[in-house]
C-alpha cells in the first residue's frame, strides 16, 4: 500500500446541530460512525454525514433519520473489504429504498425525502458523496473550497453558464434553490455523485446543511473555521453565525 496512504492522521471532531429561529422542530440529523477497519491496513476508518429532512416537521425528521441509519447499515454489512466510494454508493441506494419503503406503509408520509452528504476517512484517503444541496467543504491554509455540488435549480443554472459570469437574479431566486435531486422521493434515483481528496495535515473538513450556508457568506465560514478554535467550538461558532443572521432553517 502506499505509504502516503499509511501515514498516521490524527482526527478532531466537533458537532452542533440547532432549530434555528423559525422551525417549530429540527428535521436536520447527523451521524459519526467508524466503519469496520480493513483486515490488511491498521488505519482506522471515519464516516461523517448530514441530512437535511423534508415533509413536515415529523415526516423530515423521519427520513433524516431513516437515511443516515440506513447509510450506516449499509456500510456495516458491506464490511471492511468494500471500497469507501462502493461502499457509499451502496449506502445511498440503500437509504433512497428505506424511505420509499416507509411511505409506502405510512400514506401520510409521503412526499417526504431529504439531502444526504456523507465523507468517508481512511489514513488521508477522503471520499465525498451528496445528493441534494447539504454541502462539503475543505479548508487548506486558509482557502475554502466546496467540493460537493448543489442539486438545485440554481446549481444547474451555475454549472450551465460560463464561468466568471455573476450569478443572474433567476440563480439568486428563491425558486432557483428548490431542490433538483432528493433522497427517498423516486426509486429511479441514481447514485450520488462522489468526489475524491487526498488530505494533508491541518486540513478542516466541513459536512452542513443549508441552513448553515444559506444564512451565512462562504468568507465568514473560511473566517469562523481559520480562527484556530478546537472543533466543537468552532461547530457552535457556525450556528451562532447562522443563528445571528435569522436562523431561518435547521442549523446543522
Amino acid at each position: 500500500m502506499d505509504g502516503r496512504a499509511e501515514s498516521p492522521l490524527h482526527y478532531q471532531l466537533g458537532a452542533c446541530t440547532h432549530m434555528g429561529r423559525a422551525r417549530a422542530g429540527n428535521e436536520d440529523h447527523f451521524v459519526v460512525w467508524k466503519p469496520p477497519r480493513r483486515a490488511d491496513s491498521a488505519i482506522e476508518r471515519l464516516l461523517l454525514a448530514v441530512a437535511d429532512g423534508m415533509g413536515g416537521h415529523a415526516a423530515g425528521a423521519r427520513a433524516s433519520h431513516l437515511a443516515t441509519d440506513a447509510l450506516v447499515n449499509s456500510l456495516h454489512a458491506a464490511g471492511a473489504d468494500a471500497s469507501n466510494e462502493d461502499a457509499l454508493v451502496s449506502g445511498f441506494a440503500a437509504a433512497n429504498s428505506r424511505i420509499l419503503e416507509y411511505q409506502s406503509a405510512d400514506a401520510s408520509t409521503r412526499g417526504m425525502g431529504t439531502t444526504l452528504v456523507a465523507a468517508t476517512l481512511e489514513g488521508r484517503d477522503l471520499a465525498v458523496a451528496s445528493i441534494g444541496d447539504s454541502r462539503c467543504y475543505l479548508l487548506r491554509r486558509g482557502e475554502l473550497r466546496q467540493i460537493t455540488s448543489d442539486h438545485t435549480v440554481a446549481g444547474a443554472m451555475l454549472a450551465e453558464r460560463a464561468d466568471g459570469d455573476e450569478p443572474s437574479a433567476a440563480e439568486d431566486s428563491a425558486l432557483a434553490h428548490q431542490l433538483t435531486r432528493c433522497v427517498g422521493i423516486d426509486a429511479r434515483e441514481g447514485p450520488p455523485d462522489v468526489f475524491h481528496e487526498e488530505l494533508e495535515p491541518g486540513d478542516s473538513l466541513l459536512l452542513a446543511s443549508d441552513g448553515l450556508t444559506g444564512p451565512v457568506p462562504r468568507g465568514e465560514i473560511a473566517r469562523i473555521m481559520d480562527e484556530g478554535a478546537g472543533p466543537w467550538e468552532t461547530a457552535r461558532a457556525l450556528v451562532e453565525a447562522a443563528l445571528e443572521a435569522g436562523g431561518p432553517d435547521n442549523i446543522t
